[in-house]
């Protein structure tokens, strides 16, 4: 018999969909700190995060392959991709160890961080943050201390930065001319989209809008909106 939780005890947060809208106009508007120094950005992937979580209820799982035993199981000391709680008990480990190095967590939503000088977000295992490169540094060295990661991504004006980088399928991607970025949408959504609506031998625009006559307008507004499927299928993992 499973243990169904309640969804309020496992809810994990994730941030709004224009906190990366937000950490980029923060980095473009600032461009410096308090020290003055130049604003880049950092994206840092936690590996395996949900095993990082301790067990707050008692959880048996079958042996692994190879291990099993007769009238044996095995009782979870860490939380596992799978169980209903994982997602809530990974924000409360990083947000704790966030906590010590003198983060506050965002009020309205605690999936968003900031401390003097740094701004980020967490979405599952993914750390966006904005600040300084000293501070940056500073702040994935802290990660490692507890989390096994990697740096999937560091944007910045500075030549020895990347000029472009994915976040959440997004592509982020600097002008260093014309000291500009672009916020490309998920490519994979283009394809989708050009699929589903046999788009595929369709013209070009040289604007995101061209002038449309009145049976145009009307198919629009005739149009059904999207079922539950198909809204689900444009999120961004």
């Amino acid at each position: 018999m499973s243990e169904r939780l309640d969804p309020a005890a496992v809810f994990a947060a994730m941030p709004p969909v224009e906190a990366v809208k937000i950490l980029i106009s923060h980095m473009q508007t600032e461009k410096v700190n308090h020290r003055r120094e130049p604003l880049e950005m950092m994206v840092l992937d936690v590996s395996r995060a949900h095993f990082y979580g301790l067990a707050k209820r008692r959880v048996f799982t079958k042996l692994p392959e190879g291990f099993e035993e007769p009238g044996m199981c095995a009782l979870l000391l860490k939380t596992m991709y799978g169980t209903e709680d994982a997602a809530s008990i990974w924000e409360d480990t990083w947000s704790q160890h966030l906590v010590k190095f003198g983060i506050k967590l965002g009020r309205a939503s605690p999936a968003l961080f900031a401390k003097e000088g740094l701004r980020g977000m967490c979405h599952g295992d993914d750390f966006v943050v904005v600040a300084s490169r000293q501070d940056l540094l500073g702040f994935e060295e802290h990660l490692k201390k507890a989390f096994e990661m990697r740096r999937t991504g560091h944007l910045g004006y500075a030549e020895d930065c990347e000029s472009e980088i994915s976040i959440l399928g997004r592509i982020i991607r600097i002008d260093r001319e014309d000291r500009v970025v672009e916020l490309e949408a998920d490519p994979k959504h283009v394809e989708e989209l050009t699929r589903m609506y046999g788009l595929g031998k369709a013209r070009a625009a040289a604007t995101p809008r061209t002038k449309i006559d009145a049976k145009e307008t009307d198919r629009m507004e005739a149009s059904k909106p999207l079922a539950g499927e198909e809204i689900t299928r444009f999120r961004s993992a």
